[in-house]
């Protein structure tokens, strides 16, 4: 049995101080209620560790560019950290 390649996915993000990270794309999520798009990112510098921190953001699109915004408001998050956990226990990721 062979493995494929799968295409991998990587943003790069530049913090205040100018330092650039890349992370890999986990998954996209788009709230059926209010249609605002996540995206959940992990540090490249992570991929292959055992355990990984999974960051989420709100995105936007702007042409070829994603417009990336924190997550600020607890709800939020608990409603992310609830569809991670769907996703990651229905192997969708």
């Amino acid at each position: 049995m062979a493995i494929e390649d799968q295409e991998v996915e990587i943003i790069t993000i530049s913090q205040e101080d100018g330092a650039e990270e890349d992370f890999e794309v986990v998954t996209y999520f788009e709230h059926p209620e209010t249609g605002i798009k996540y995206v959940f990112l992990v540090s490249v510098a992570d991929v292959e560790e055992e355990e990984q921190d999974i960051y989420p953001f709100r995105y936007a699109e702007n042409g070829d560019d994603l417009v990336l915004a924190p997550v600020e408001e607890d709800e939020e998050w608990e409603m992310l950290e609830e569809v991670l956990q769907t996703l990651l226990d229905s192997d969708e990721i």
